[in-house]
C-alpha cells in the first residue's frame, strides 16, 4: 500500500511537470482542438472476440519547439464481446509529442503519447471443467473497473482548408491492459482541427522536447515458474524528454511487453464408446503483458559521433492478458455446529489475475545521429512491478529513433 502510494505521488509529479511545459507553450501560441472519430480495430491473442469497435478522441495541441509540439489527448475506444455489447468501453488521457513537417497543403506527422486509460469491462467466467453426467452452472456475468498504464504511438496528416481549419486523419496503436486480451488496439479516426496549423511554426528550435519511439523483443525473469513456458513477444515504448541540461533530461516514458503462450484446457468430458468419461482438450491462450508508465531522469555523454545513455524511471504498473486466479475447494471440515465448512485454495493460472503495483524502469544504449534533427539508437533494460504475490520483470532489448 505504501508502495502504491509513493507511486503514484512520484507519477503525479512526472505526468505535471510536461503538463506545466505545455502551458507554458500555450501562453505564447494559442492551442490546436481536434476532434475526431472512427472505427477501432484489435490485433493479437483475444483479438477476434472483439467486434464493433468504436473510436473518438479530443485533443489539445501546441505547435512549439521546433516540428516537436506538446499535446494532451482525451480518448475513447469500446468493443462487444461474447455477445455483450460495449464489453469493453477505455477511457484514455494522454500527454504527448506530435513531429511534424509541412509540405504545401500537407502536414504528415508522427506522435507519442503515454497516460492512463480508465477501463470498464463486462465478462463471463465460465467452469474450468464441463462433466456431461455432473449438473454445469451456466457461465456467471461480472464486471471490473481498472486503472491502468496506457502508451500509443501514432501517424496521421492534416490538410488544410478553408475558414481557417484543417482536415485530419491519423491512425494509431494504443496498448492499455486488458482481460483475455493481449495486444494493440488501432483506433482510425478522422475529424476537424481549428485553428489550421501555420508554416511559421516549422522554423527550427533547438532545445526543445524530444520524442523517442522504440520496438523490439523482451524476456522472461519472473515469475520463474513461467520461464520456457512463453515466447518472447513485442517491447514498444515512447518516451517524452525535456532537456534539463546538455547532458541530462527529465524523461516520461510508457512501456508495455508482451510475452506470448498457449495451453492445452479441457473444454468439455464426453463418453466413448466403452461409457468411459473422456476429457476432450483444446488450444487456449495464456499470453501476459506488463504496461508501465515511469518518470526519471536520462543521462548521457557525448563520445566522437555516438552518444551513450543511462535512464531510471519508477511509477506504476499493469499486468493484464490470460492469467486469472481460481478458488478451488480442497477439503471440508465441521465446525462446532456441525456445519461442513469447505476449504478454499487459491489456484494461480499463468500469471495470475491481473495486478497493479509500483513499476521501475532502467536503460542503458547508444544514440547516434542519421540526418539533421533525426537520431538512431539501440538500448538494452529491465521492466519490473512490484505486485502483490509473484512480481514480474521483463528485460526489454528495443531500437528506435529520436526526433529532436
Amino acid at each position: 500500500m505504501i508502495r502504491s502510494r509513493v507511486s503514484c505521488r512520484l507519477l503525479l509529479a512526472g505526468i505535471l511537470f510536461p503538463a506545466v511545459a505545455l502551458s507554458a507553450e500555450f501562453q505564447n501560441v494559442a492551442p490546436m482542438i481536434s476532434g475526431s472519430f472512427g472505427p477501432a480495430l484489435a490485433a493479437g491473442d483475444g483479438s477476434k472476440d472483439l467486434k464493433n469497435g468504436l473510436a473518438f478522441q479530443l485533443e489539445a495541441a501546441a505547435q512549439r519547439s521546433g516540428r516537436n509540439g506538446w499535446l494532451f489527448r482525451a480518448s475513447y475506444q469500446s468493443f462487444d464481446r461474447d455477445a455483450i455489447d460495449r464489453a469493453i468501453s477505455m477511457w484514455g488521457f494522454e500527454v504527448g509529442l506530435r513531429r511534424g513537417r509541412s509540405f504545401g497543403a500537407i502536414r504528415p506527422y508522427l506522435e507519442g503519447l503515454a497516460g492512463a486509460s480508465w477501463t470498464d469491462e463486462k465478462f463471463f467466467v465460465a467452469p474450468v471443467v464441463q462433466n456431461d453426467r455432473l449438473y454445469t452452472p451456466p457461465p456467471s456475468r461480472t464486471r471490473s473497473r481498472e486503472i491502468a498504464p496506457m502508451t500509443t504511438v501514432g501517424a496521421g496528416f492534416e490538410v488544410r482548408a478553408p475558414a481557417n481549419i484543417a482536415l485530419a486523419a491519423s491512425a494509431a496503436a494504443r496498448w492499455s491492459p486488458v482481460r483475455n486480451f493481449a495486444g494493440p488496439v488501432f483506433p482510425v479516426d478522422l475529424g476537424l482541427t481549428w485553428p489550421s496549423y501555420s508554416m511559421a511554426t516549422d522554423a527550427a528550435a533547438p532545445g526543445g522536447p524530444r520524442l523517442r519511439l522504440a520496438a523490439g523483443s523482451n524476456f522472461l525473469r519472473t515469475p520463474q515458474r513461467l520461464r520456457g513456458h512463453t515466447d518472447a513477444g513485442l517491447s514498444v515504448s515512447a518516451d517524452l524528454d525535456v532537456p534539463i541540461r546538455d547532458w541530462l533530461s527529465f524523461s516520461l516514458g510508457g512501456e508495455h511487453a508482451l510475452q506470448r503462450s498457449r495451453t492445452l484446457v479441457v473444454v468439455r468430458q464426453e463418453r466413448d464408446e466403452f461409457g468411459n468419461l473422456v476429457n476432450v482438450y483444446g488450444s487456449a491462450p495464456l499470453s501476459l503483458t506488463a504496461t508501465a508508465l515511469t518518470a526519471g531522469l536520462r543521462a548521457s555523454i557525448r563520445v566522437g559521433w555516438i552518444a551513450p545513455y543511462l535512464r531510471g524511471g519508477i511509477g506504476w504498473g499493469r499486468t493484464g492478458g490470460f492469467g486469472r486466479t481460481d478458488q478451488v475447494v480442497t477439503g471440508a471440515y465441521i465446525d462446532p455446529h456441525g456445519n461442513w465448512v469447505p476449504v478454499y485454495q487459491d489456484v494461480t493460472v499463468g500469471a495470475g489475475s491481473p495486478r497493479a503495483g509500483l513499476a521501475y524502469s532502467g536503460t542503458a544504449g547508444i544514440e547516434a545521429p542519421i540526418k539533421g534533427s533525426l537520431h538512431a539508437f539501440v538500448e538494452s533494460g529491465v521492466l519490473g512491478l512490484q505486485l502483490r504475490g509473484e512480481d514480474a520483470l521483463v528485460l526489454p532489448q528495443r531500437a528506435g529513433v529520436v526526433l529532436r
